[in-house]
């Protein structure tokens, strides 16, 4: 009886050791098939593609900061802005305003703010008002 519950136990063990050869292959067989899947182009629309504007108005103002250089250190940058926002929205006559970065950059330089800012102001059919540094 000994014997037989020892090889009892044998086969057990190898039946065991074949169980997971047999997963393995089928582990693989699926990434093989994943990764051809992965290697085969796929059609998607480009990300950079935008519609372009359709500039309407296109404008040259020189803004005058020097309200900002009054108020502290520490606000100089946002009053600036604002001061910029509100002269497009007077002066271009809408309410989306957008400021491109490197607008905010020249601003942002130092904590003395320019005195005066030149920018290109284009409007578009949608009424939005885009402000550029002037080159």
């Amino acid at each position: 009886m000994e014997e037989t519950t020892q090889t009892k136990k044998l086969k057990t063990k190898t039946e065991k050791k074949e169980e997971p050869v047999v997963k393995e292959e089928k582990k693989t067989e699926a990434k093989v098939e994943k990764k051809v899947e992965k290697t085969q182009p796929k059609k998607q629309p480009a990300k950079d593609e935008k519609p372009k504007r359709e500039v309407l108005l296109e404008r040259i103002y020189t803004i005058n900061l020097s309200k900002a250089l009054a108020k502290p250190v520490s606000s100089r940058f946002n009053s600036a802005v604002r001061i910029i926002r509100e002269y497009l929205k007077k002066h271009m006559k809408s309410a989306d305003v957008k400021i491109e970065l490197g607008v905010v950059k020249q601003l942002k330089k130092s904590k003395k703010i320019v005195r005066k800012i030149s920018l290109k102001v284009t409007k578009d059919k949608q009424g939005i008002v885009l402000a550029e540094l002037k080159k």
